[in-house]
């Protein structure tokens, strides 16, 4: 219902109203309502509802637009709601061969697998109802029986399964597939989490088994180290422990630091990629936008050669800037710095194969400190381009672009099961488009685009929740993105 007052000097008589929707999430039901006679500074309520109808897959926070027109002046009135929707983000797999395999945690050819899924809503509207269905295909068989999560408020987690699949004994050892998990819910909730299934095992720590084989020492130099095993802050779920750069607790790092975090050494295919989650405050510039005086970056050794620097898809978001006592980073070394929450990064380790070891070093300079750098949850996986190909993919898949939350540029990965036109463009929250990306033929199999984090002008996009929208002839999926500044 609309309340109107009238402000005029003048008395309107069968004032009359049409709701006219502007947004493609809603649709107008009831779109006339009568106010009837209202006096110079009275008001008057509409007779009966503007009735609009939410489409079930509205984004969360989205801007629902409207115009009421009017049959008085001023004539329209330009009207907005916001759309509480949930949001469901697969958060932790579980993974139980105990009873179908050799009970070490790592899916393997022949092995029957009870996989465990947690979600947690990340909307601010809860879902109640909510059940998953996983697909699986190629060497992996799944069990189509749906599980139930029940429901989920705001902020709250569910585990479901377990969820019963198979790999076949013909499995390479080392094998990437992509699977997804249909979800549904209670008014009209539906969704599709797509995720990579890794067969075998290249490197994985958690950080919840002690130092997992991990040395850290200072990098010379006269330079220090604080790298050790904490536990106030954490990203594994249900885990206590992350390694962090800095005193104990909350404290801050120590100035000079050059401090090394060294991985055991692991046999590394062509064609992998490394993940990992970290937490960070360092110091930045105040008065140099995107330069700071102490970071973190990662490295590589392959063979026990030199150790060689890795970039994170999107590159490192800060360069070192010397100060008057500089840290160990030469000046313009790009690097992690700043302030952030838990944020998943990714490397794309193509071309590097061999007996490996990666090193996280952070290095600060001879002034100002601040909490530190924790990492947590590191896993080198095959990326999903190196093993599909025609005929590999079943279905249309949009995968979470990463880095998410991203600084700036992110990567976006899909997969179509079949040659086709393809259309993928960055939307904003009011479902307006900020950046096509691609529109034209694309053949099956996976597919990888960037992001610059700008839009269709050229510019930075402010920070907020974008929407990828992947269309091809006759299906269509979505997915989140977060940029942050």
């Amino acid at each position: 219902r609309v309340t109107l007052r009238n402000i005029g000097q003048q008395a309107a008589a069968g004032v009359t109203g049409q709701l006219l929707e502007s947004d493609p999430y809603v649709s107008v039901t009831v779109p006339g309502a009568s106010f009837g006679a209202i006096p110079s500074g009275a008001t008057a309520t509409s007779a009966a509802p503007f009735v609009f109808a939410v489409a079930a897959d509205v984004p969360d926070l989205h801007a629902l637009s409207f115009q009421l027109t009017l049959s008085e002046a001023p004539g329209s009135h330009d009207l907005a709601f916001v759309a509480h929707a949930p949001a469901l983000d697969l958060i932790a797999l579980t993974i139980d061969d105990s009873a179908g395999g050799d009970g070490d945690g790592i899916p393997e050819p022949g092995e029957a697998i009870a996989l465990g899924l947690t979600l947690r809503n990340e909307g601010s509207a809860g879902v109640a109802g909510v059940s998953g269905i996983l697909l699986g295909g190629g060497f992996v068989a799944v069990d189509p029986t749906p599980r139930d999560f029940g429901a989920l408020e705001p902020g709250a987690t569910a585990s479901a399964g377990p969820f019963a699949l198979s790999i076949d004994p013909a499995c390479p050892p080392i094998h990437a597939l992509p699977m997804a998990l249909l979800l549904s819910g209670s008014g009209g909730y539906a969704a599709s989490e797509g995720f990579i299934f890794q067969v075998g095992e290249i490197f994985r720590d958690d950080v919840e088994g002690g130092a997992g084989g991990w040395s850290h020492y200072a990098g010379g130099g006269g330079f220090g180290d604080q790298w050790h095993l904490e536990t106030y802050r954490n990203h594994t779920y249900g885990g206590t422990t992350s390694w962090k750069c800095g005193g104990a607790g909350s404290a801050n790092y120590n100035n000079l630091l050059y401090a090394i975090l060294e991985s055991t050494p692991f046999s590394l295919p062509d064609n992998a990629q490394l993940t990992f989650w970290h937490w960070m405050h360092a110091e930045v510039s105040s008065s140099y936008p995107g330069y700071c005086y102490d970071g973190g970056l990662v490295e590589i050794s392959i063979d026990g050669g030199p150790w060689q620097g890795l970039a994170p898809e999107g590159g490192y978001p800060y360069r070192i800037r010397a100060g008057g006592t500089p840290g160990p980073f030469p000046a313009e070394t790009p690097v992690f710095s700043g302030s952030h929450d838990w944020r998943r990064e990714t490397f794309d380790l193509s071309g590097h194969q061999g007996s490996a070891r990666i090193r996280f070093a952070f290095g600060s300079d001879g002034s100002v400190a601040r909490e530190g750098w924790y990492v947590d949850d590191a896993e080198v996986t095959l990326q999903f381009s190196a093993v599909s190909g025609e005929g590999a993919v079943s279905r249309l898949e949009l995968f979470p672009a990463g880095p998410n939350p991203a600084p700036g540029a992110s990567t976006l990965r899909f997969a179509l099961p079949r040659e086709t036109q393809a259309r993928l463009g960055v939307y904003d929250a009011a479902g307006r488009l900020v950046r096509p990306l691609h529109e034209g033929p694309l053949g099956a199999g996976a597919h990888a685009l960037s992001w610059d984090g700008r839009g269709e002008n050229g510019a930075p996009v402010a920070a907020g929740v974008y929407w990828l929208r992947l269309k091809t002839e006759g299906e269509e999926r979505s997915a989140r993105v977060v940029i942050v500044r």
